[in-house]
Formats: C-alpha cells, structure tokens, sequence
C-alpha cells in the first residue's frame, strides 16, 4: 500500500485527497481499518491513534463530530470537562458528549457521540482549544459552571461529584456558580 502523506490527527475524505491521496486510496484506507472512522466522514490514522492517550483521543473524537456539524453544538458534559483538564471518571465514555441549542430536535446517542438538547445561553458557552502534534483546534464549550451541573445532573453520583471537586480544587468554578445552573 502507498504510504499516507502527512495528514492531520483528524481529516475528512475530501482532505485526504487534498494532500495527495486518490479517492480511490481515501475508501480503501477508510473501508481496510487504516482509518478510524472519528465519525461519518471524518477519520485518524488507526495506528497513531491508537497510541494516543484516551482523553486525547476524547479531544480529537470531539473536534472531529463538532467539525462535522453545521450547527450551534457545543461540546459538553464530561467532554467539556475532559477540555478543561479536570480529572475524568476512570471509566469516561468514549463519545464525545454535545449539547446544541435546537430544542425542536430530540436527545440521541450512537457509537460516534451523546447528544443532550437544552437551551444554552451564549452566557454558559466558552470556547477551547484543543492542541495535538502541532495541529490547533478550537471548538465551543459550555462554560465551566453549566459543565459542572451537567456532569452533576448526568453522571452517576459518586462520578459527577469527583469530577466537580477537581473543577473547584483548580478554582475553575465555585459552588455558587455551579448552584446558578
């Protein structure tokens, strides 16, 4: 098999065959487990990725199901959470967590993301950036109060609670805030 040209941690088909590959190579790759399917449409290098770390790989897997969708998603819950560098349950969920603002939509979850629906105010939203291998993403987030109560509202007790004392510890977010939410 041709050897890859350099390709980002996550690309599209249409990008793959921007740095050089055939479409042809690109559905191979995508169809051989070359690939890992990041979501529909979006890919990493199977091999690189499975080396990474499982909250990078979280990152990437959220940079790649934000950067497919068209709308107001924002990562959120433990993705938020794992952004942010707070400490993660041991058994964090491999999907990236969203929550996007179209509440005429329904909540929803399949192998490649969770998909909450609320109303979130432009006041609960942030943005991080996400930095693997030189390459630079930012993605929207929900602030760190809103992702507090979340993971409050969504993990199991004893799981939502570590993860929102880590959040305190570092000051990202006091208790008053997270009680506003």
């Amino acid at each position: 098999m041709h050897t890859d040209p350099h390709l980002p941690p996550v690309f599209t088909r249409a990008e793959a065959t921007q740095y050089g590959l055939t479409r042809h190579q690109a559905d191979h790759r995508a169809r051989s487990g070359h690939w890992v399917t990041l979501c529909r449409g979006t890919y990493a290098e199977a091999s690189a990725f499975a080396r990474r770390p499982a909250t990078e790989q979280h990152a990437l897997r959220a940079v790649a199901v934000l950067g497919a969708r068209a709308d107001d998603a924002s990562a959120s819950h433990v993705t938020a959470a794992s952004l942010r560098g707070w400490s993660l349950p041991l058994e964090h969920p491999v999907q990236p967590w969203i929550t996007r603002g179209d509440l005429r939509r329904s909540a929803r979850h399949d192998r490649h993301v969770v998909v909450q629906v609320a109303t979130l105010p432009a006041t609960e939203t942030a943005r991080a950036r996400v930095e693997v291998d030189g390459w630079t993403w930012t993605v929207g987030t929900t602030g760190p109060a809103r992702t507090a109560a979340d993971c409050l509202r969504h993990l199991p007790l004893g799981e939502g609670v570590a993860l929102v004392d880590s959040a305190l510890r570092i000051g990202d977010v006091s208790s008053d805030e997270v009680r506003s939410c």
